[in-house]
């Protein structure tokens, strides 16, 4: 199951750069289709969880702990950096509905407005329920007092 949502990812994130590389017009067209169809999508919990049941790490690896210096409580209004994050940000995806950490369940996930926008890619995030790491919505999300989660890097 990881290796066909990478596989889905990779097509998505070279799909664009071979569609203006060889300047197919007919490719590029659907691809901005793709991209406006895309704008609505909003988060499908039976997708979240079918996603977090199959591609969970403890499903690949022997050991998968989640590491942390002091106990965090559901509604602690943190900040979570998660680095490093592989090339498609599974691990953070993956982590969302941990065991026994209930702050991940309440954390939403934020992402480059690129990587939203990207066809397909970007559908998929937003069906997760991963949402933009703009300005306003950051602070928009403080002042709710949400957990939040952010790649380094996409947010420079």
């Amino acid at each position: 199951m990881l290796l066909f949502i990478q596989i889905i990812f990779i097509i998505s994130a070279t799909l664009p750069i071979y569609a203006l590389y060889t300047q197919n017009i007919t490719l590029i067209v659907f691809l901005l289709v793709l991209v406006v169809i895309q704008i609505p999508i909003t988060k499908w919990q039976a997708y979240v969880d079918f996603i977090t049941k199959n591609m969970h790490p403890s499903l690949y690896f022997k050991q998968f702990n989640v590491i942390e210096d002091d106990a965090v409580p559901p509604t602690s209004k943190c900040l979570f950096a998660y680095h490093p994050h592989s090339v498609y940000a599974m691990g953070i995806l993956a982590s969302m509905n941990y065991p026994n950490k209930p702050y991940f369940g309440t954390m939403v996930t934020l992402s480059s407005d690129f990587a939203l926008n990207t066809p397909i890619m970007g559908a998929l995030f937003k069906i997760w329920g991963v949402g933009s790491a703009s300005t306003s919505s950051v602070k928009k999300l403080m002042r709710e007092g949400k957990n939040i989660g952010v790649l380094p890097g996409g947010f420079e």
